[in-house]
């Protein structure tokens, strides 16, 4: 948590002299949560980045882009979640 912190506070720092970092900050946030997510989702059930792409329609690597924090659709996010039998809940905080 320490780290978080210090993290939200040199953002805060570099957003008086760069307004639009917070935009691209959470941006990448959200796509790096995403991928830790699916990630972490997979490997819970002892599921291979294949048996996951099979069951969600998707190639094997779409898959591993994804968790390596490279950016997707919510069509894909939504074919991932239904491969485990899941609803995705999006929310604006």
């Amino acid at each position: 948590m320490k780290r978080k912190n210090k993290l939200d506070n040199v953002i805060r720092e570099l957003e008086t002299k760069n307004p639009s970092l917070r935009k691209e900050v959470n941006t990448e946030e959200a796509i790096l949560e995403s991928a830790v997510l699916i990630a972490t989702e997979r490997k819970a059930r002892g599921w291979t980045q294949q048996k996951l792409a099979g069951r969600a329609g998707v190639p094997q690597a779409t898959v591993a882009r994804i968790e390596n924090g490279q950016n997707t659709s919510i069509e894909t996010i939504m074919k991932l979640a239904n491969g485990f039998e899941k609803k995705l809940v999006m929310s604006f905080e």
